[in-house]
């Protein structure tokens, strides 16, 4: 082998060193290319995620909001509902106020109706009851004044 030979593959082994070279500076390029392009779709991505995080915490907020509402109507229909039964019920008599604060029970009230039966008189039973002493004549005028402001508050 003579130094021509050698010089040859020298020849050659530069070259291929050479092509070798450039082509791990071509690859290094492109994966420097695709680093680049990789970063910039995380920063974008990370973006997207941040508006998201934004969007989640606005209808977070909306459904908040809309839960608040709907509770609200909640309570307005209960009340309306309650205010509605309130005008469906009929005004309470003196007799049942008389109940309500223990000055009548319902011995008293079929004493006085007995009395009535027996009697065949046509008065009416609020009377009987002061008659017989059941009810004191105060008691019951108070009853009939509670009765019939109860029955203007309900027919406003």
């Amino acid at each position: 082998m003579g130094t021509g030979m050698l010089g040859a593959i020298g020849g050659v082994l530069l070259l291929a060193a050479v092509i070798f070279g450039l082509v791990i500076r071509a690859k290094r390029e492109q994966f420097i290319r695709q680093i680049r392009g990789l970063r910039r779709e995380c920063f974008e991505a990370e973006m997207r995620v941040q508006d998201l995080k934004s969007e989640v915490s606005l209808r977070r907020a909306r459904v908040d909001t809309l839960r608040k509402e709907v509770e609200s109507l909640q309570i307005q229909k209960d009340k309306d509902r309650s205010e509605r039964l309130a005008e469906e019920t009929p005004p309470r008599s003196a007799l049942d106020f008389l109940q309500d604060i223990g000055r009548l029970d319902a011995a008293g009230i079929a004493k006085a109706q007995a009395y009535l039966d027996k009697t065949l008189s046509e008065q009416p039973l609020e009377k009987a009851l002061v008659v017989l002493g059941i009810v004191s004549p105060e008691d019951m005028n108070g009853a009939v004044r509670d009765a019939a402001a109860e029955a203007a508050r309900k027919h406003k």
